[in-house]
C-alpha cells in the first residue's frame, strides 16, 4: 500500500485546508515529520487512520468530536486520502459527525451525520464506488487486507506502545497479540470446551436431581410421618430395627413383601392425590432416629445409601399400614353406636321444644283479637269512601287547572306591558285586558313586521354595493401596481441583455483555443498510458526475473540430486560385484577363489539405477525450464525498453497531473464553445421577453382609466340608497333590528290572547266538577268532602290491613293442626310420664359421639396415610432405579470434559499453565522475536537479540508469552526492563518492525510501501542513532517510503525532506521543506473540492 496525497480540512488542530503530497516525498524515500509538542504531528497520522477506517487509533478512538475548535462554525470537517493498494488507485473522503449552525432549527444547530465517499481511478477517470459508511468499511478492509489494530502496528509504528509491550507481563501481551493475529477462534475452542463441560455438568446435576428427587421425597414423607404418626412409627422403628442407617435384607424384596406395588401417587388424609415429589428435597428436617439424611445439598448423592433407605422403609411402612387398618375398623364400630344413642335423645328433646313453641303461639294469637276488630272496621269505611274517589279527584284537578290558567294570563299581560303596549280597556273583576282588543293589536303589529321584512333585502343590497365599491378601489390600485411592475421589468431585462452581450464576447475568445487544447490533451493521455504500460512491463520483468531465479535454483538442485545419486551408485559398484560371487569361483576383479570379506551394499543396485535415470530426466527438464525463463526475462526487458521509448519512464504522478491539467483546459474550451451557443439563444430569448412587459404597461394604463370611471358611478348609487334606508330604520341601528322588535311584540300579544281564552275555559270546567261532587256526597254516609277523603286509605296501608287480617285467621287454623300433630302428642305423653330428655343429657351423649368421631378420624387418617405412603414408596423406588444408570453415565462424562476444559484453560494438569489460545499466541510471538532479532542485531552491532520464553511464571500466573533479551557479549539472558533508554528504544523499534513483518505475512504478504515511525530517537547516542538509521534506511528497499516523527535536531539536519507542523491561535498549519512548493501546497481546485 502506498499513500499519494492527504488533504485535511477543519480536522483536529487544523482550522483550514492543509495538504501533504506523499508522491513528492516518495522521490526522497525518507522524510521527517516534526513540529512542537501539541502542534498536530500525531493528528496527521490520525487523519490517515480516520480516512481508511473511520476512527482514530489506540486510546483516541473514543473521541466524540473530531472537528477543529479553531475552525469556523459552518466549516465542514473532512479528510481526503489518495492511495494505491493491490495495484488499484483509490480516493476516500470521510466527514465525521459534526454540528453545523441552522436558522430553521429551534436550538440554532443541526447534527450532521458521518459520510464517506470512495472513488477508484479507472482508465484515467475517477469512478465512484460507494457513498455508504458500511459498504466503504467493507471495501477498504478487503483492499487493505488489515484491520485497524493491525494497520496501527504495521504502518503507524507507535514506539511508546511497543516499549510498554516489551516490558509488559506475559498476561498483558495477550490483548495486543489477539487483536493482531486474530486467534479468537482458539479462545472460542476454549469457550466451547468450557461450554461442553458446563453442559455435561448440568446434565449430571440434572440426572442427580432426578435420582435425588424420589429419595428426597421419601425422606420428606418419613419426616412427615414422624410428625403425623409419631407413636405408631416410633413403635415400628423399635420393632423392625434401629432405623434406615442400619438396613438389612434386600431393599427390593422388602418393598415387595411389606408394601406391595404402588400407583405412583401420594394420597393424603383428605382423599386428594398429590404428584410425586410434592414435598421436595429435605434440607433442614430432623433425621429419623440417628439417621443422617441421604440427600445432602453439600454432598453428591450416594446411590448405595439411597437403595438401603428404600429397603428399610418398605419393611417399616408395610407393618404400619396393617396395624393402622385394624385400628380403623374398631373405631368405626364405636362411632356407629354413639351416633344411634344421640339420635334417639335428640328426637325426644325436639318434641318437647315443639310443644313449648305451640303453647307460646296460642297465647300470642288470643292477645291479638282486639287489634283484629279495629282492622275490620277501618277496612269497611275505606270501601265506602272508595265509591266517591272519582268525583273528589275531578273537583280537585279542575280547581288547580283554573288557578294555573289565571296565573298564566297575568304573566302574559305583564310581558305585553313590557313591550310598551297599553290595553284600551280591562275586564271587570280580573283587571286583565279584553281578549278582542288584544287580538286586534296583535294583527296590526304582524302587518307592520311583514312590511319591514321586505325592506331588509334592500339594506343587504347596500352592503353588497359597499363591497363592490371597495373591490373597484382595489382593482384600480392593482392596475397602477401592474403598470409600475411592467416598467421595472422592461428596465431589468434591458440590463440583462447588456450583460449577455459581454458574456458572448468573452466566450468567443475562449472557444477559439479548442483545437490546440485537444491536441495537448491527446498527447498527455498517450504519456499516461505509456506510464501505465511501463509499470506493467516493470512488474512483468520483476516477475520474470524472480521466475528465472526460481527455475535456476530448481535446475541446480535437480543436477545436484542427479550427481549425488550417480556418485552413490558408483560407490555401490563393489557391493554389486560381490553380490554375484560364488563360493570357489574366481573374482572377476582380482581372480582369487577365496572371498573372506565381500562388500555389503546398503541400497538395492537396481533401485539406484532407476533413481539415477529418473533424476537425470528431472535435471534435463529443469534445465529446459531455466532456459525458457531466461528467454522470458530477455523478452520482458525488450518490452520495457520499448515502453520507455514512448515516455513510460516519466514520473506517474507528474504524468497524471499534466494529463488532468490538459483535460481541464480542454474541458474549459469545450464548455466555452457549448456556452457560446447557449448565450446567443438566451440573447434572442431575452429580446423577445422584453417586448412582453412593454405591452403589459400599455394594457395596465387602459385598465386603470376604466377602473376610475367605475369607482365614481358606483359611489353615487351608494349615497342615494343610504338615504332611503335611514328613514326605514326609524331610530334602530338597522331595518332588521326594527323588524325584529315589531315581530316580537306581535308574538307577545298573540300569546296573551291565547292565555285569556284558556283561563275562561278552565273556570267553566271547575264549576261543573263542583256540582257533580255535591250530588254524590248527598247519597253517601259522609257529611262532606273532607270526611270522605279522611276515610280513604292508601294502597299500601289497605293491603297491609288486609294481609294482617288474613294472617290472623290463618294462624288460628294452624294452631288447631299443630296441637293435633304426632310430635306434640308424643311430647304431651312424655311430659305426663316425666320421661322428657334434658339438655344436659343430650350434651353428654354428643360429647361422647364427638370423642368417638375424633378417634375414628385419627385411625382412618393413619390407615390412609400408611396405605398412601406404601403406594408412594413403590413409585419412588421405581423412579430411583430408573434414574440411577443415567446418573452414573453423566457423572463420568462430566468429570472427563471438566478435566479437558481445565487443561485448555491452563489449569488442572497443565504444567505450564498455558491456555490453548496462549499457546497459539506464543508461536506467533516466537516468529515476532525471530524477525525482530534480525533488526536488533544490526542496530546493536550484534550484541542484543530477542527470544521468546515459555518459562513457568511465579505465583500461578499465566505462562507462555515471555520475552527475554539475549546479550551476545555476556551470553546472559536479561529482562527487557533492565535495558537502558536507548537500548529500550532499539529493542522496541526492532520489535515493532518484526511484528509488522509477521503481521504483513499473516495478512497475505501485502506490500507496505509507506511506513511511519513515531518518536523515541532522542534516547540514542550518536553511534546508536547511526545504526538505527542504517536499519531504517534498509526499510526503503523496494521503493518503500519511511516517515519519522521526531524532535531530534540531528534528524532535522540529516533528513532534507520534511513536513513541519506549526501551531498558533488560529490553529495548526502544515509546511513542506525540501520539496517543490507547488507540490507542498494544495491547488485551488483541491481547496474548492474540499469545501
Amino acid at each position: 500500500m502506498r499513500l499519494h496525497q492527504l488533504q485535511i480540512s477543519a480536522f483536529g488542530p487544523f482550522a483550514g485546508h492543509e495538504a501533504i503530497d506523499f508522491g513528492s516525498l516518495a522521490e526522497h524515500g525518507l522524510f521527517l515529520l516534526n513540529g512542537p509538542t501539541g502542534a498536530g504531528k500525531t493528528s496527521i497520522l490520525d487523519a490517515v487512520c480516520f480516512a481508511l477506517y473511520g476512527s482514530l487509533p489506540g486510546a483516541r478512538q473514543g473521541t466524540r468530536s473530531l472537528k477543529s475548535h479553531h475552525a469556523a462554525a459552518d466549516a465542514e470537517p473532512a479528510v481526503v486520502l489518495e492511495f494505491t493498494a493491490q495495484g488499484r488507485r483509490f480516493e476516500v473522503r470521510r466527514t465525521p459527525e459534526w454540528t453545523r449552525p441552522s436558522a430553521r432549527s429551534a436550538s440554532g444547530w443541526v447534527q450532521q451525520k458521518a459520510a464517506t465517499h470512495v472513488r477508484e481511478l479507472v482508465d484515467g477517470a475517477w469512478r465512484p464506488l460507494t457513498s455508504r459508511n458500511d459498504e466503504a468499511g467493507a471495501l477498504l478492509g478487503e483492499v487493505l487486507g488489515m484491520a485497524r489494530e493491525q494497520f496501527t502496528r504495521v504502518v503507524l509504528l507507535p514506539q511508546g506502545e511497543f516499549a510498554s509491550f516489551l516490558r509488559a507481563k506475559a498476561s498483558e501481551r495477550t490483548e495486543l497479540l489477539e487483536k493482531l493475529f486474530g486467534t479468537r477462534r482458539f479462545a472460542d475452542v476454549e469457550a466451547q470446551l468450557a461450554s461442553l463441560a458446563q453442559a455435561a455438568r448440568a446434565e449430571a446435576e440434572a440426572a442427580e436431581r432426578a435420582a435425588a428427587q424420589p429419595v428426597a421425597s421419601l425422606e420428606s414423607d418419613l419426616a412427615a410421618l414422624v410428625e403425623e404418626l409419631p407413636d405408631g412409627l416410633a413403635r415400628l422403628v423399635a420393632e423392625r430395627g434401629s432405623g434406615p442407617g442400619d438396613p438389612s435384607g434386600d431393599p427390593a424384596e422388602g418393598r415387595a413383601e411389606d408394601c406391595g406395588t404402588g400407583t405412583g401417587t401420594d394420597t393424603a388424609a383428605d382423599g386428594r392425590e398429590h404428584p410425586d415429589g410434592a414435598h421436595g428435597p429435605v434440607r433442614d428436617q430432623q433425621p429419623i432416629g440417628d439417621h443422617r439424611p441421604v440427600v445432602d445439598p453439600d454432598e453428591p448423592l450416594d446411590p448405595e445409601r439411597a437403595a438401603a433407605l428404600f429397603g428399610w422403609a418398605g419393611a417399616a411402612l408395610g407393618a404400619l399400614r396393617d396395624r393402622a387398618a385394624a385400628e380403623c375398623e374398631a373405631a368405626r364400630a364405636a362411632l356407629a353406636q354413639a351416633r344411634r344413642m344421640v339420635a334417639e335423645a335428640a328426637r325426644g328433646f325436639e318434641d318437647a321444644q315443639e310443644l313449648s313453641a305451640a303453647r307460646a303461639r296460642q297465647a300470642a294469637w288470643e292477645s291479638a283479637a282486639a287489634d283484629q276488630s279495629r282492622r275490620l272496621d277501618a277496612l269497611a269505611s275505606h270501601r265506602a269512601a272508595t265509591v266517591l274517589s272519582g268525583p273528589l279527584a275531578e273537583a280537585e284537578r279542575t280547581a288547580q287547572a283554573s288557578a294555573r290558567a289565571r296565573a298564566d294570563a297575568s304573566a302574559a299581560a305583564e310581558a305585553a306591558a313590557a313591550t310598551g303596549w297599553t290595553p284600551p280597556r280591562t275586564a271587570p273583576g280580573s283587571g286583565l285586558p279584553e281578549a278582542a282588543d288584544v287580538r286586534g293589536a296583535a294583527s296590526a303589529e304582524e302587518a307592520e313586521a311583514a312590511v319591514l321584512a321586505e325592506r331588509i333585502a334592500a339594506e343587504r343590497n347596500l352592503a353588497d354595493l359597499e363591497r363592490q365599491l371597495a373591490d373597484a378601489a382595489a382593482a384600480l390600485e392593482a392596475h397602477r401596481s401592474a403598470a409600475a411592475r411592467a416598467e421595472a421589468d422592461a428596465e431589468r431585462l434591458g440590463r440583462e441583455l447588456d450583460e449577455l452581450e459581454a458574456e458572448r464576447s468573452r466566450l468567443a475568445v475562449e472557444a477559439a483555443a479548442l483545437g490546440s487544447a485537444t491536441l495537448e490533451a491527446d498527447a498527455a493521455e498517450d504519456i499516461v498510458k505509456a506510464v501505465e504500460d511501463h509499470a506493467r512491463a516493470l512488474r512483468a520483468l520483476t516477475d520474470a526475473t524472480s521466475e528465472h531465479g526460481e527455475r535456476r535454483a530448481e535446475a541446480l538442485n535437480a543436477k545436484e540430486s542427479w550427481l549425488g545419486l550417480r556418485e552413490l551408485r558408483l560407490g555401490q559398484a563393489a557391493a554389486e560385484l560381490a553380490a554375484h560371487l560364488d563360493e570357489g569361483a574366481p573374482c572377476p576383479v582380482c581372480g582369487s577363489a577365496e572371498h573372506p570379506a565381500p562388500a555389503r551394499g546398503t541400497e538395492d543396485p537396481l533401485l539406484l539405477v532407476d533413481a539415477e535415470r529418473a533424476a537425470a530426466r528431472s535435471s534435463e527438464a529443469a534445465a529446459a525450464r531455466e532456459r525458457d525463463a531466461h528467454e522470458a526475462v530477455a523478452s520482458a526487458r525488450a518490452r520495457l525498453a520499448a515502453v520507455e521509448a514512448r515516455g513510460g519512464a516519466t514520473d506517474p504522478d507528474k504524468a497524471v497531473r499534466v494529463r488532468e491539467e490538459k483535460l481541464a483546459a480542454l474541458g474549459r474550451a469545450r464548455q466555452a464553445e457549448a456556452l457560446l451557443t447557449s448565450v446567443l439563444e438566451r440573447t434572442r430569448a431575452l429580446s423577445r421577453r422584453r417586448e412582453a412587459p412593454l405591452a403589459a404597461r400599455q394594457d395596465a394604463t387602459a385598465l386603470r382609466i376604466r377602473a376610475e370611471e367605475t369607482l365614481r358611478s358606483r359611489g353615487e348609487e351608494r349615497d342615494r340608497r343610504h338615504a332611503e334606508i335611514v328613514l326605514w330604520r326609524g331610530g334602530f341601528p338597522s331595518v332588521a333590528a326594527r323588524q325584529a322588535d315589531v315581530a316580537a311584540r306581535a308574538r307577545t300579544l298573540a300569546a296573551l290572547a291565547d292565555s285569556l281564552a284558556a283561563s275562561s275555559a278552565a273556570e267553566e270546567a271547575r264549576s261543573a266538577a263542583a256540582d257533580v261532587l255535591a250530588a254524590a256526597l248527598s247519597a253517601s254516609p259522609f257529611a262532606d268532602a273532607p270526611a270522605a277523603r279522611a276515610a280513604l286509605l292508601g294502597p299500601a296501608e289497605a293491603a297491609r290491613l288486609e294481609a294482617e287480617a288474613a294472617a290472623h285467621e290463618a294462624e288460628g287454623q294452624q294452631l288447631s293442626g299443630l296441637f293435633a300433630s304426632a310430635a306434640v302428642e308424643r311430647a304431651l305423653e312424655a311430659e305426663h310420664r316425666g320421661a322428657a330428655p334434658t339438655q344436659t343429657v343430650l350434651d353428654g351423649l354428643r360429647a361422647g359421639e364427638a370423642a368417638a368421631e375424633d378417634r375414628a378420624r385419627t385411625a382412618e387418617f393413619a390407615a390412609q396415610r400408611a396405605a398412601a405412603a406404601c403406594g408412594r414408596l413403590t413409585a419412588l423406588g421405581a423412579a430411583f432405579e430408573a434414574a440411577r444408570p443415567l446418573l452414573e453415565r453423566t457423572r463420568a462424562r462430566s468429570d472427563s470434559l471438566a478435566a479437558l476444559a481445565r487443561t485448555a484453560r491452563g489449569q488442572g494438569e497443565n504444567e505450564r499453565r498455558m491456555s490453548l489460545h496462549s499457546y497459539v499466541l506464543a508461536a506467533r510471538l516466537e516468529q515476532v522475536a525471530l524477525a525482530a532479532s534480525e533488526r536488533l542485531l544490526a542496530m546493536s552491532d550484534g550484541r542484543f537479540s530477542l527470544e521468546h520464553t515459555d518459562a513457568l511464571a511465579a505465583r500461578g500466573a499465566a505462562s507462555g508469552l515471555g520475552l527475554d533479551v539475549v546479550d551476545g557479549w555476556t551470553g546472559q539472558r536479561r529482562d527487557p526492563s533492565t535495558l537502558s533508554g536507548g537500548e529500550t528504544f532499539m529493542a522496541s523499534l526492532a520489535l515493532a518492525l518484526g511484528l509488522a513483518d509477521v503481521v504483513q505475512h499473516e495478512s497475505g504478504g501485502i506490500d507496505i510501501e509507506t511506513l511511519f515511525v513515531d518518536e523515541g530517537f532522542g534516547s540514542l547516542d550518536e553511534q546508536a542513532l547511526e545504526q538505527v538509521m542504517d536499519a531504517i534506511e534498509g526499510l526503503r528497499a523496494g521503493g518503500r517510503v519511511v516517515g519519522l516523527v521526531s524532535h531530534v535536531s540531528e534528524l532535522k539536519q540529516r533528513i532534507p525532506a520534511q513536513i513541519r507542523v506549526s501551531k498558533g491561535r488560529d490553529g495548526s498549519r502544515i509546511a513542506s521543506v525540501g520539496l517543490a512548493p507547488q507540490l507542498a501546497q494544495p491547488t485551488a481546485e483541491a481547496e474548492a473540492a474540499a469545501q
